[in-house]
């Protein structure tokens, strides 16, 4: 992997946290159920992405390598030591990537959830470069950061007027209409933070998507002629070492 290949998977694992911080604050304290309930979500993202394998899903697959990207992502945050993002993209910096294979690519994604802090990162930052060699990944991690950043409201700064009190309580009010249509919720809560507004249910906790949100694109990995032949080259090798 590049330097410059590397440095950009760092700035792609950062944009991954501060978006969780918006969701879910500061906790790096050893929040033992957040870090089991990540656990579950990274597990359940590569358990989708090796039935994307199987299937020879090529779409799917890169929806699941960026699903596992941003999950484990968090889940190596919230289990390292509590430090300054300054000092972790010093320690992201150190990371070496293990080496994956087709032969062991299986058990390192039925392993995952399992790891914690700088053994996820290695882990992650194999898989980038894995999968760099077939598709551009960071690119696609692009697309699916701008699309998950579309489920917190960027709200204008507050002049003071009349027009922009109402504007803003009306695409509340239309955020909140639109999440109960959606998801059956009564009890809605938001909260505005550093500038974006964030929508939860009242009764559980669960974060919600307002209407602002956008699918990420992948349409252009439909049927990829290069991950086509990755995947049934990797499934050969996979079932020959079985």
């Amino acid at each position: 992997m590049s330097k410059g290949t590397f440095s950009k998977y760092i700035n792609n694992v950062l944009d991954v946290l501060r978006m969780n911080d918006l969701v879910h604050g500061d906790n790096r304290n050893g929040d033992g159920k957040l870090i089991e309930g990540q656990r579950k979500l990274v597990k359940e993202e590569c358990q989708e992405t090796l039935a994307a394998i199987e299937r020879v899903d090529t779409r799917e697959l890169v929806d699941g390598v960026a699903d596992v990207f941003v999950t484990a992502s968090y889940l190596a945050y919230l289990t390292l030591p509590v430090m300054k993002f300054e000092e972790l993209y010093e320690k992201l910096e150190n990371v070496t990537p293990i080496t994956i294979t087709a032969e062991n690519l299986k058990a390192i994604l039925d392993g995952l959830w399992q790891t914690n802090g700088e053994e996820t990162l290695s882990h992650l930052a194999g898989l980038l470069a894995m999968f760099e060699q077939c598709y551009y990944l960071l690119g696609t991690l692009d697309v699916v950061h701008t699309s998950n950043m579309t489920k917190f409201r960027k709200v204008e700064d507050d002049d003071g007027s009349k027009e922009y009190t109402e504007a803003l309580q009306k695409q509340i009010s239309d955020d909140i209409a639109f999440i109960r249509e959606k998801k059956g919720i009564e009890n809605i809560r938001v909260e505005n933070r550093d500038g974006y507004l964030i929508y939860f249910n009242a009764d559980t906790g669960k974060f919600q998507k307002p209407m602002c949100f956008v699918e990420p694109d992948l349409s252009q990995y439909d049927n990829h002629f290069v991950l086509t032949c990755f995947l049934l080259g990797y499934k050969k090798l996979a079932h020959r070492s079985d």
